[in-house]
């Protein structure tokens, strides 16, 4: 099973840990966000994926996220499946500092 990724912003492609050894892959921002304590935003990732279908992909924070930056992913784990039409849409994530 493959996921389709398209970069939709440039420098936006997910980027595999640990290289071939891991099913991981590292989301960046597509936008550079100021958020005040509290504030909710919903972020820009800067691709679109799809999945095939019956697959499920999670996004968490990384352990550091939150220390390092003062944000998290404000539902805790994103879920994304397949087939949907915000599939082929740009990727969001909602987060609160």
């Amino acid at each position: 099973m493959k996921v389709k990724v398209k970069e939709i912003t440039l420098g936006c492609m997910p980027i595999r840990v640990e290289g071939d050894k891991s099913d991981c892959f590292d989301l960046v921002l597509a936008e550079e966000v100021t958020l005040k304590k509290g504030e909710l935003y919903v972020a820009k990732l800067g691709v679109a994926m799809e999945l095939p279908k019956g697959m499920i992909a999670k996004v968490y924070s990384r352990s550091s996220t939150p220390s390092k930056w003062n944000v998290q992913i404000a539902i805790s784990c994103l879920l994304y499946t397949s087939p949907s039409p915000r599939d082929r849409q740009k990727s969001r994530m909602p987060s609160f500092a």
